[in-house]
């Protein structure tokens, strides 16, 4: 599953689209529990993947990604709500570029908490 998932990964300076889809099976693998996956497939073609999973005090979203105009995305969204709800969590964090954060502010109320890092609490 996770290879299929390959043009769908967002590589960043840490990670190819390889190595994050080796984690991702590791962790579907070996803490199923505290990791959060999503597949949102529409006419057998994949619209949208969020991966979140525990860290510490907070839920991290680790990989999300959507094709332009999916109608589902807050959908997506408020299942990742309630499931960090379900774990006794309340707050969600994920890194982004910097031009990117005023999307995230707007549409799921995240606000910059330093280091390219936004949070929400829920």
């Amino acid at each position: 599953m996770s290879l299929l998932l390959l043009p769908w990964y967002v590589p960043n300076d840490k990670q190819n689209i390889f190595e994050i889809g080796w984690e991702l099976h590791q962790k579907l693998k070996e803490r199923p529990e505290e990791t959060f996956c999503v597949i949102a497939v529409e006419n057998n073609v994949c619209q949208a993947l969020l991966i979140a999973e525990r860290r510490d005090a907070h839920i991290f979203i680790w990989q999300a990604r959507a094709r332009a105009g999916f109608k589902y995305s807050k959908l997506l969204f408020n299942g990742l709500i309630a499931w960090t709800k379900r774990k006794g969590f309340n707050q969600l964090k994920f890194g982004t570029a910097q031009k990117k954060e005023r999307f995230f502010q707007k549409r799921y109320g995240f606000v910059p908490c330093g280091n390219s890092e936004m949070t929400r609490y829920v």
